[in-house]
């Protein structure tokens, strides 16, 4: 399992999607609105969309539970 401590940014979070893409068959993308926008989260997503299985606002998923 890979844990992330600190919010991804710029060229990081694209090497980490790359890594995803590469050692996943699937993956859970998680965007946390509670954490600040992320710029160019609209075009992340549109690159994205022949891709995606699924996309869902939830407040639970892959054993995390956000409080509030």
């Amino acid at each position: 399992m890979l844990s992330i401590e600190r919010n991804p940014k710029n060229r990081v979070y694209f090497e980490l999607l790359v890594l995803c893409f590469d050692v996943c068959d699937e993956f859970h993308l998680v965007v946390r609105n509670n954490m600040g926008s992320i710029r160019g989260l609209e075009e992340i997503i549109n690159k994205l969309k022949v891709s995606l299985i699924e996309m869902r606002c939830e407040s639970t998923w892959a054993s995390t539970t956000l409080g509030g």
